[in-house]
C-alpha cells in the first residue's frame, strides 16, 4: 500500500507537470512571462555555477579532524571517506570495540586512530585532547565534527523526563563540552568547527519535543559560536540533514525493533489519566509513525556525507547546509523548513499535525466541543 507521503509526492510531480505541459505554450508567447521565468531559471543556474567556480579545496596533507559518534552512521563513513583522501582522522567511538570501531581499524590506513569516546564523560574527552595534541604538536586541529547523538520520540506528557535529560546531556551538553576543550587547538590552526545538528534544530515537529528541544539548542549554539569566533578566523559549519534516518542508527530496522519494544514500556508506567487522555488510537499509532518515517527516508547517506566533505575542505564554506533527504520527489520536512516563513502558523501546524500524526481527537475532547 503507499503511504501519504509517498502518495503526495507523486500526485505533486504528476501536477507539476501536467502544468508544464498545458501552460508551456502560452509561457513561451506571452513575453513578460517567458522573461520571468527565463530570468529564474538563469539566476538559479548562475548560482550553482558559481558555486562550482568559487570551490577550491585545501590540501589534506599534514592535516587532522576529530570526529565523534563513529561507531556507525555518518560519524562511521565519513572518517572513512576523510581517511581515504589523506586526512589524518581520530575517530571518536563510544565503543572502542564496537563493529564500526573494528572495521575502521581494518580498513582505513595508519593515519586513522580510533578513541573510545563518551562525549558525556570528562575523561574520555580529555583522551582525546591528548591523542590530538600529540598527533598535531604546533599545527593545531583542522576540525572538528560534531556528530554523536542519540534520538528520541514522544509527545512531551508522554516522554520520560530522563529521556529529556539523556537527550540534552548528549546532544547539546557533549558536544559543547568536546568543543570548549579542542577550540585552543582549532584557534590556533584557524581551523573549523562542523556540527551535524539535523533539520529539527529548525523546526519543531510533533512527536519528538525531546530531540527537537536538544537540536534546537545545538543550532542556536553554534550560530553563537560563529560569531564569536569569527575574530580568530576559525570557521563554524551547521549540518542540517532532512530525513535520513533509516540510514543511520536513529531509525533503521534494528532501531525499529528496540522502539517497539520501549513505547510499550513506556505505555505500561504511565497513569490512567495520561492513557485515556490520548486513547488508544495513540499508542496503536506510535511505532506505525516510526516506521513509516523510517520507510520514507533516504536509501543512502551520500549527500550528507557531501555536505560534510564541502565544510571541511572549501577554502570559503557555507555557514548552513540544509541537505534535503527522504525518498519522494521532495523532503517533505525540509519542504516545511522553507516555507516556514511564508506560512501563517496556524496552516503549518495543520500541515505538519496531518502529516507527522496518525491518532484522532479522544472521543470526550470531541464532545465537549460540539
Amino acid at each position: 500500500m503507499v503511504g501519504v507521503k509517498e502518495f503526495s509526492g507523486l500526485q505533486v510531480f504528476e501536477f507539476v507537470y501536467l502544468m508544464v505541459l498545458a501552460f508551456l505554450p502560452f509561457v513561451i508567447q506571452i513575453q513578460p512571462i517567458a522573461y520571468t521565468v527565463l530570468t529564474m531559471v538563469s539566476i538559479v543556474t548562475s548560482i550553482t555555477l558559481y558555486k562550482k567556480v568559487r570551490y577550491r579545496p585545501i590540501n589534506p596533507h599534514g592535516r587532522t579532524v576529530v570526529i565523534t559518534g563513529c561507531d556507525t552512521g555518518f560519524g562511521n563513513a565519513f572518517a572513512r571517506r576523510l581517511d581515504k583522501q589523506g586526512f589524518q582522522v581520530i575517530a571518536g567511538c563510544l565503543n572502542d570495540t564496537s563493529d564500526g570501531a573494528a572495521k575502521l581499524k581494518e580498513n582505513c590506513s595508519g593515519l586513522l586512530q580510533v578513541v573510545k569516546l563518551d562525549i558525556t564523560k570528562a575523561e574520555d574527552i580529555d583522551r582525546v585532547l591528548a591523542v590530538a595534541k600529540d598527533v598535531t604538536g604546533s599545527r593545531g586541529l583542522w576540525a572538528l565534527v560534531n556528530n554523536a547523538g542519540v534520538f528520541t520520540f514522544g509527545d512531551l506528557e508522554v516522554c520520560p523526563m530522563e529521556e529529556f535529560h539523556k537527550v540534552m546531556n548528549v546532544n547539546v551538553f557533549g558536544a559543547l563540552e568536546v568543543t570548549r576543550a579542542l577550540l585552543p587547538l582549532i584557534r590556533s590552526a584557524k581551523g573549523r568547527i562542523i556540527t551535524v545538528s539535523g533539520a529539527s534544530g529548525l523546526m519543531s515537529f510533533p512527536g519528538q519535543s525531546a530531540f527537537c528541544m536538544a537540536q534546537h539548542s545545538l543550532v542556536a549554539m553554534m550560530d553563537s559560536l560563529r560569531l564569536e569566533m569569527r575574530p580568530f578566523g576559525v570557521k563554524v559549519i551547521n549540518i542540517q540533514p532532512g530525513n535520513f534516518v533509516g540510514t543511520t542508527r536513529q531509525l533503521n530496522k534494528t532501531a525499529i525493533e528496540e522502539w517497539q519494544s520501549t513505547l510499550e514500556d513506556r505505555r505500561k508506567e504511565l497513569d490512567e489519566e495520561i492513557m485515556s487522555a490520548y486513547g488508544q488510537d495513540y499508542w496503536d499509532s506510535q511505532h506505525t509513525m516510526l516506521s513509516e518515517m523510517s520507510g520514507s527516508s533516504a536509501s543512502n547517506m551520500v549527500k550528507v556525507l557531501d555536505a560534510m566533505d564541502l565544510a571541511i575542505k572549501d577554502v570559503r564554506p557555507q555557514s548552513t547546509y540544509l541537505v534535503d533527504g527522504g525518498n519522494q520527489l521532495i523532503d517533505f520536512g525540509n519542504m516545511m523548513i522553507r516555507l516556514r516563513l511564508l506560512l501563517p502558523t496556524w496552516l503549518s501546524d495543520f500541515i505538519l499535525t496531518k502529516f507527522y500524526t496518525r491518532r484522532q481527537m479522544p472521543r470526550t475532547l470531541n464532545e465537549k466541543n460540539k
